[in-house]
């Protein structure tokens, strides 16, 4: 049986450079004419960056209030969630450049993405170590446990770092009672320790001293005496125990700032990264023993809130940005991806021209003069048996 094959004699170049054409500016159109899809958990994420944008805002005027205004050299955005560079109760040295970006309400949807991974449901009881140094992220994360109905049992470490909640009147318990009374965040701290060295606030005036303690009770919250380290790490996982009525009705610790007896001295330090912390290295000595190793020794999901300029770049959030940021925005929320159907569309429209113009002689019909004559040479037959 004998088939007959056509094929074009020649492609026009004018057929070529219209195709790819075509291509070119498909490429561009799927490039720029993108979709938006929400994230998984879009709503709860929302629900927890809008409560901590109100949150800041509440403190921000309660500060104002007390004659704090924001200092735009410092806190460029105007969150007025940064505090002085140095304060008598000015604990130890901070990173500016982290604190503001720290200040970012979105970061709550951040942590609402990292509880659901770990598995956290509606009723779980987490363990919380908090401190004064970082109190945009302290609002972030209570935030996303306020959305999620989780349990916290929280313990604060008063003293804060350079640009913290170092103002000796509006310290962190300031702060915290703020929002508890107007029931934005209606969770107290358990108990307050004046943080710094040794969870003790070694090191500093007696003055300063006086006015950590004074703060602890302008907020109603029992303080937590402690004499050294390790008096304060068994002191913590005491009270963890008694209020979660077991260590093991605990379902995750969290830790935001650098407390040394909630993340360890020097090695706790360097083994737990920003973010999630499932799978660590417990076995260390001893002496640098801490909150958070304590629980990662017990295989319970760990916490830490720190470094926030890589967190930030990992998150897809500014790094200390200088203008405001709106709850919702940012890739945590909604991330730009290609369509499919024009993708397919322009894959189907190439295809058709491909075959049309090159693989047959629909092109060089077209384009030849409609009246010329046909050349015995138009189209060679090629036999194949």
């Amino acid at each position: 049986m004998k088939k007959l094959y056509w094929r074009p004699r020649k492609v026009s170049t004018f057929v070529l450079v219209m195709v790819a054409l075509v291509a070119v500016a498909g490429v561009l159109l799927v490039e720029n004419v993108t979709i938006q899809e929400r994230q998984k958990n879009y709503k709860l994420k929302l629900d927890a960056a809008r409560l901590a944008a109100q949150a800041y805002d509440v403190v921000k005027a309660e500060r104002v209030r007390l004659k704090h205004p924001v200092n735009l050299e410092y806190d460029p955005a105007g969150t007025g969630m940064l505090g002085d560079a140095v304060t008598s109760v000015t604990t130890n040295p901070g990173y500016i450049t982290s604190k503001r970006t720290s200040a970012n309400p979105n970061f709550a949807a951040v942590v609402v993405q990292l509880f659901k991974r770990a598995g956290l449901n509606r009723g779980d009881v987490v363990a919380i170590g908090m401190t004064g140094s970082f109190p945009a992220m302290n609002i972030n994360v209570l935030a996303a446990v306020h959305v999620l109905g989780l349990k916290p049992i929280i313990i604060t470490s008063v003293g804060s770092s350079q640009w913290g909640a170092n103002f000796p009147d509006f310290m962190w318990p300031d702060i915290e009672r703020i929002l508890v009374a107007r029931n934005i965040l209606p969770y107290p701290s358990e108990v307050m320790t004046r943080g710094g060295i040794d969870d003790n606030a070694l090191g500093l005036e007696a003055e300063a001293v006086t006015l950590i303690d004074d703060s602890i009770v302008r907020s109603g919250r029992p303080a937590l005496v402690v004499s050294n380290y390790k008096d304060s790490f068994e002191k913590r996982m005491e009270i963890y125990d008694r209020v979660a009525g077991g260590e093991d009705n605990i379902r995750a610790y969290i830790n935001i700032g650098g407390g040394t007896v909630s993340l360890g001295r020097s090695v706790g330090k360097k083994i737990f990264t920003t973010g999630l912390n499932t799978e660590v290295t417990t076995s260390i000595e001893s002496s640098d023993d801490s909150v958070m190793m304590r629980f990662a020794q017990k295989s319970i999901p760990v916490f830490h809130f720190s470094q926030f300029n890589a967190f930030a770049e990992r998150w897809g959030l500014p790094v200390n940005p200088t203008s405001p940021q709106k709850a919702g925005t940012g890739p945590i929320f909604v991330t730009q991806n290609y369509n499919p159907w024009l993708a397919g569309g322009l894959l189907a429209v190439l295809v058709l021209l491909m075959i049309a113009f090159v693989r047959m002689d629909w092109g060089y019909r077209l384009f030849k003069s409609s009246h010329a004559q046909p050349s015995v040479n138009d189209s060679v037959p090629e036999r194949m048996v």
